[in-house]
């Protein structure tokens, strides 16, 4: 039986992914912070370990008989981060921790490693998408510490790699962006928006856990040595008028012809930039948030040859549609 560990076994993509190698059969390893959580009966691993990567070394057991490790742990990116603020949590959390994984998965002569980075390491995007041809550019500090763990591990001595660049991964128990939206929508609070024409790239959560399936089995089956990365999308471009569109009507909306001008949207930012600075705290609407909003973050996914090519099966309207409320039993 193939035998993989999971860190960060308990969050978003973690758990998808769990269960994904579960049914395949695999015997799995779980490592996160905490103790072993509660529901932990229903089938999701076979082993828990709970530690904090960051400050603790994974126990000697953990690595017996593993083959490939699947590295989510880390610190994500803050919906409120500014560039250039760092308070050196991304690089204890995510940096330093992962080259202490690496190494020890080295010594333990685990065959493989299936590293969860981030499309922010070859930069903001924009409306000319990047691809496998960009050169890194990270900017922020969660970027800068991704980018920072991808060059730990192309040196850590594990036989082979594999990176997935995430671009915005959504789907049901998501907590970034998008369901943040999808409840300002449905409680009336966001602003009908103007055709805006911006570029947005974006992954649902159990194509990210199949294709890193899929990278474990190539690595598996190829010479030790080197490291592959591959940018991952649904290979779809949205806008943000589309998606508050399709979100308005799978929320059971009805459409509205109302558009809040642009200009006033910038000129609230710009009020949000003033207040933030004066009060020290960050505003709900300021130019950083309204650039997340109406930015252009396009990237053009990997197309891997043989036998890890991967057709998406979900898109942003699939799970839009898991938004609509259901009407009461009688």
């Amino acid at each position: 039986m193939t035998k993989s560990i999971v860190t960060g076994a308990t969050g978003f993509i973690g758990r998808r992914l769990c269960r994904l190698l579960k049914n395949k059969g695999e015997y799995v390893t779980a490592i996160a912070r905490g103790e072993r959580p509660a529901e932990a009966g229903d089938g999701l691993w076979d082993e828990y370990y709970g530690l904090d990567l960051s400050s603790d070394n994974i126990p000697h057991a953990a690595f017996a008989g593993a083959d490939v490790i699947y590295h989510l742990a880390g610190k994500a990116h803050a919906l409120a981060e500014r560039v250039g603020v760092d308070d050196g949590s991304y690089e204890r959390v995510n940096h330093q921790a992962t080259l202490k994984l690496s190494r020890a998965a080295a010594a333990h002569g685990v065959g493989g490693l299936v590293f969860f980075s981030s499309v922010k390491v070859l930069g903001e995007g924009g409306a000319e998408c990047l691809g496998d041809d960009a050169r890194p550019n990270p900017i922020t500090p969660y970027a800068v510490s991704k980018y920072r763990c991808e060059q730990a591990l192309r040196e850590s001595g594990v036989a082979r790699v594999a990176i997935l660049r995430l671009s915005m991964v959504y789907g049901p128990g998501g907590k970034g962006n998008l369901p943040r939206m999808a409840e300002a929508v449905r409680r009336g609070v966001f602003p009908p928006l103007a055709n805006i024409h911006n570029k947005r790239s974006m992954i649902h959560v159990d194509d990210v856990a199949n294709i890193a399936w899929l990278a474990a089995r190539r690595m598996r089956g190829r010479a030790a040595g080197g490291c592959e990365s591959y940018i991952l999308t649904d290979g779809r471009v949205y806008s943000i008028s589309e998606i508050y569109r399709e979100m308005r009507a799978a929320l059971g909306l009805p459409a509205t012809a109302l558009a809040t001008p642009l200009v006033l949207l910038k000129a609230a930012a710009w009020c949000g930039d003033v207040v933030g600075r004066v009060s020290g705290r960050r505003m709900p609407l300021d130019s950083d948030a309204l650039n997340k909003l109406i930015g252009d973050e396009c990237y053009t996914p990997s197309i891997p040859a043989g036998d890890f090519a991967y057709r998406c099966r979900y898109t942003l309207s699939d799970y839009l549609q898991t938004l609509r409320p259901t009407s009461p039993k009688p």
